[in-house]
């Protein structure tokens, strides 16, 4: 009935979309057998005279509740709130909002306007699938538009508070996830792959996390046959660990006709895996600085050695780049995957003295960078240069496998930080 009286009062649908709330979640569309449900299912399931079909300008608001019982909880929630959402639903919208009720308002407001922020980007990230991307609601906490739009002094009622504008929603600016309740101690600068963005990772949050192993509870205590049945896999943050996760420009591609794509550098060239494309000197330069100068703001809050940097992809070989031109005193590691060291990269040959460790990860059938033909041969000056350096490769990993870089991740951390 909305429809038709929106539709009915002039406003047809060559002109203007109907945004139409259907349920609190994206599963709730859905009945036990995975196939569609309720209102859904009705506008679906008539064919030509079904509302969506009939219509063909009607987007579907999905509204995200809340449903975790802690604020780290809440967070790892938001993460992961669009997975599958592109199979599973037609044109939609994703509808958010960073305010809470019962419990957990204490603890929340005590992590102040960061912890609010990192809420409200992992939303968005998590959104990505979405045809028609995102809205939030911003009035449920006191305070949370004057923070977002830098109104705000920033004290948020919290330790953790910031006292300039959110970074957040701006889509250039670096994601940051805070080591919320515990001091900052340590900081991992990891960058993005060719066409990312830093946002990206968000979803994906456990790639910073520690893998840990939870005994389950199945009830039965005389079940001895397999020790490992009742083990489960959980992931938990580490104490004090801020990753800053930047983003690329979007900047013209020589290579693609000057395609605006979201790169460190420009590619002259595209020799599509079978050796080394040329890149731009002048925008890799201009990456270098920019992350030089994120090194730099860093270090000046917890020390060199307890600064550590890495990348995926194009991300990898910024990251070394960086590595190899740092003036400063040596950096706590290196996690490099996928990717390689550019020609144009002059490694130092008394890398070995600053004992800075690097770990190198790849996968063997990786057909965009690949291992055997000329990547491997790539990392040559590091071999010769010694020092603290070890290679990792996985047989049947291609480029992008997400489940192989987030464990690459998580084991480089898992070493920089025993126990």
């Amino acid at each position: 009935p909305f429809v038709a009286a929106v539709r009915n009062g002039g406003l047809a649908a060559g002109r203007c979309a109907v945004v139409a709330a259907l349920a609190s979640s994206a599963a709730e569309l859905l009945d036990e057998e995975g196939n569609f449900a309720g209102l859904l299912h009705e506008a679906l399931s008539q064919d030509d005279e079904g509302l969506l079909l009939r219509d063909g300008h009607l987007v579907l608001e999905v509204r995200r509740q809340a449903e975790a019982d802690s604020p780290q909880g809440l967070l790892d929630e938001a993460s992961h709130a669009g997975e599958d959402l592109d199979s599973e639903l037609p044109p939609c919208c994703i509808h958010f909002g960073v305010g809470w009720t019962g419990p957990l308002v204490a603890p929340c407001r005590g992590l102040g306007d960061r912890w609010l922020e990192e809420l409200a980007a992992r939303h968005d990230a998590a959104a990505g699938h979405a045809t028609h991307g995102w809205f939030v609601s911003l009035d449920e906490t006191p305070g949370m538009l004057q923070a977002c739009l830098g109104l705000s002094d920033g004290s948020g009622g919290g330790a953790n508070t910031t006292a300039c504008r959110w970074t957040w929603p701006d889509p250039e600016a670096h994601r940051i996830m805070w080591p919320h309740g515990t001091q900052h101690s340590v900081t991992l600068i990891y960058l993005h792959g060719f066409t990312c963005d830093g946002g990206s990772y968000l979803c994906c949050a456990e790639y910073f996390y520690r893998e840990d192993k939870e005994r389950k509870d199945d009830g039965d205590e005389d079940d001895e046959d397999d020790e490992d049945e009742g083990e489960a896999v959980c992931y938990n943050s580490y104490p004090g660990l801020k990753v800053v996760l930047p983003t690329a420009p979007l900047r013209p591609i020589s290579a693609y006709d000057g395609d605006r794509i979201r790169s460190w550098y420009d590619y002259l060239t595209d020799r599509e895996g079978e050796e080394e494309d040329d890149s731009d000197k002048a925008t890799l330069d201009e990456s270098t600085r920019r992350i030089h100068a994120l090194l730099e703001q860093e270090v000046a809050k917890v020390g060199a050695s307890r600064v550590f940097l890495g990348g995926a992809s194009q991300g990898c070989c910024v990251a070394l780049h960086v590595a190899a031109t740092w003036k400063g005193a040596p950096l706590g590691g290196i996690v490099a995957t996928q990717g390689h060291l550019l020609s144009c990269t002059k490694w130092p040959t008394d890398w070995a003295n600053r004992g800075t460790p690097v770990r190198v990860y790849h996968g063997l059938a990786d057909e965009t960078i690949q291992w055997d033909s000329w990547a491997s041969a790539a990392y040559e000056p590091l071999r010769k240069a010694g020092g603290n350096l070890k290679f990792h490769t996985d047989e049947g990993v291609d480029h992008g496998d997400d489940e192989a870089e987030g464990r690459w991740v998580r084991d480089f951390l898992s070493e920089m930080f025993p126990g």
